[in-house]
């Protein structure tokens, strides 16, 4: 009895030997168990559950079994990726059977071909005792190799997503025209240089972002299965047309769980995500922009507006970026909230060829990008909250929010800068100052401000040249009445490199000062700002 013991003992011993010889083996090459070109791979065969094989035609992967259908070709090349990156971590002599080590049957089998040869075969079996890794045998080896039990999986994934999940497999940048049809009506999208356009049932901007979001999500992964072709009445028609791509999705009314959708280029009519149903069942009203302001606001060079007697307003933009009213200078973040403004309001809905009697308009306005294309924007009577508004980029009219009526004004007053020198204080090189008989000069040097006799200690430069900055008109020139003799002059030159500006200041009476800029129009000032200026001069005389 003692005897069986110690050679039952034994024979445990020298299995457990052997299966640590196997689970460590000897140390394999750092290089990749197979090698071999991608580019070169005409067809891939893999066994697993069950046998796939895909082949490439004209550039582009195709599955031949178990069924004909579209290839993912993403998969495809990340199956052979994969293939081409597997490192052998341990390597034992290949006697024995195969079925030790899982590899009889196999647990996967995959093989790339070139259109006259095999390129590269990997078989993997089961995993070894310590449970972290897979056996593993190429076609050209004498020997078992160990691999990282990931590999398996990685490899087993692609396999599994051979199938396309896609209803679009090209590039969706490669769709150029869509025409949808629904019932009776259609609604044509075409590709331009510029975004996508609405060419039927009539010329419109078309909703940029959701004709991109229906072309991203049928190139994404939202077939949920596949079932034989079967009849159904569609409930939209959808036919996809680009440079060498055509296709044909006719939509049938949803199921709960899916979408059936059946496509002219697949044998098998797909089950699709339900999150696909309002974009592939939209109608016309649903695939036109609803910006009213067709332009991005930095390509805007000139505004015009027009009132219904013919009065008018131009606004434009100069080459230093600053905004002109007529030839004055204009406000120029006015002028940028008229454009936020536009550019922020939104059509709440479409009238299609109704509302037309409610014109003219109050108002027509256009915008002028520097190519000299311009959108005409009509606006018409408000409707509580909105505005009618009637474009040829809209497609007719339509009504829409966040039009406010302050920024429609055809007063030049309203746009008119209401400062009295547009600088950058840090630009200003000299200052010359007189009041009355008394004058006082400060010059810029590398060392700071150098000032005459007669400007103040108490006061400095850049105090006086930030007054003059906040200075803010109170009344255009057409404004001011009679002026009953001045009280007190002062006068004000100031050098900005190879700019001069001269201020002539009067204190015309009671809290009011006028003032002429380069001997233009008086205009009127808030506040007294002549006796504010005595502050900088040591003495003045009124």
């Amino acid at each position: 009895m003692r005897w069986r013991t110690v050679g039952l003992l034994s024979a445990c011993c020298a299995l457990g030997v052997a299966v640590v010889k196997l689970d460590r083996g000897t140390p394999a090459a750092e290089r990749p168990l197979l090698s071999f070109s991608r580019g070169d791979v005409a067809e891939v065969m893999a066994v697993e559950a069950e046998t796939s094989v895909v082949v490439r035609t004209a550039g582009r992967w195709q599955l031949v079994r178990p069924v004909v259908d579209a290839a993912d070709g993403g998969s495809v090349e990340s199956l052979l990726e994969q293939l081409g990156e597997v490192r052998a971590e341990r390597s034992f002599p290949a006697g024995g059977s195969r079925k030790q080590f899982g590899l009889a049957p196999p647990a996967l089998t995959v093989v790339a071909r070139s259109a006259s040869s095999e390129l590269a075969l990997l078989t993997l079996g089961g995993r070894n005792p310590a449970g972290d890794h897979r056996y593993a045998q190429t076609a050209d080896s004498a020997v078992i190799c160990l691999v990282p039990d990931g590999v398996f999986f990685r490899l087993s994934s692609a396999v599994g997503g051979l199938r396309s999940r896609r209803v679009l497999e090209p590039d969706a940048g490669t769709v150029d025209t869509l025409r949808c049809t629904i019932g009776d009506s259609a609604v044509v999208l075409a590709r331009t240089a510029e975004g996508w356009r609405i060419d039927e049932p009539r010329p419109a901007r078309a909703d940029e972002a959701l004709v991109r979001s229906l072309l991203r999500r049928l190139g994404e992964p939202v077939v949920r299965g596949y079932v034989p072709q079967e009849a159904c009445e569609p409930a939209a028609t959808w036919i996809l047309r680009g440079a060498g791509y055509a296709d044909t999705l006719r939509v049938c009314l949803p199921r709960p769980e899916s979408l059936i959708v059946r496509s002219s280029a697949r044998s098998w009519t797909l089950a699709v995500d339900t999150s696909l149903t309002p974009l592939l069942l939209a109608g016309w009203d649903s695939w036109r922009d609803r910006s009213v302001l067709p332009f991005p606001p930095f390509e805007i060079q000139a505004i015009r507006m027009t009132g219904p007697a013919g009065d008018a307003l131009a606004l434009t933009r100069t080459e230093q970026g600053s905004w002109l009213v007529g030839a004055d200078p204009a406000d120029g973040s006015a002028v940028m909230r008229l454009i936020r403004g536009f550019e922020a309001a939104r059509v709440e809905s479409f009238l299609n060829g109704a509302g037309d009697g409610m014109w003219p308009p109050e108002l027509v306005i256009a915008f002028t990008r520097a190519d000299g294309e311009t959108a005409i924007i009509n606006v018409g009577p408000r409707r509580k909250a909105a505005r009618l508004v009637r474009a040829n980029h809209l497609g007719g009219c339509a009504v829409a929010r966040g039009i406010e009526p302050d920024s429609l004004s055809r007063d030049p007053r309203c746009w008119r800068s209401r400062m009295v020198i547009e600088m950058d204080t840090e630009l200003v090189d000299s200052i010359d100052l007189r009041i009355g008989e008394v004058a006082a000069s400060a010059r810029r040097s590398l060392d700071g401000w150098k000032t005459s006799e007669q400007w103040t200690t108490e006061a400095s430069p850049e105090s006086l040249l930030s007054m003059i900055r906040d200075a803010r008109i109170a009344r255009f020139t057409e404004d001011i009445g009679a002026v009953e003799g001045p009280e007190e002059m002062a006068a004000l030159r100031l050098a900005l490199g190879d700019r001069v500006v001269e201020l002539s200041l009067v204190r015309a009476g009671g809290d009011s000062t006028l003032v002429r800029v380069n001997a233009g129009p008086p205009l009127g000032l808030a506040g007294s700002i002549v006796p504010r200026l005595r502050r900088w001069l040591r003495t003045a005389e009124g």
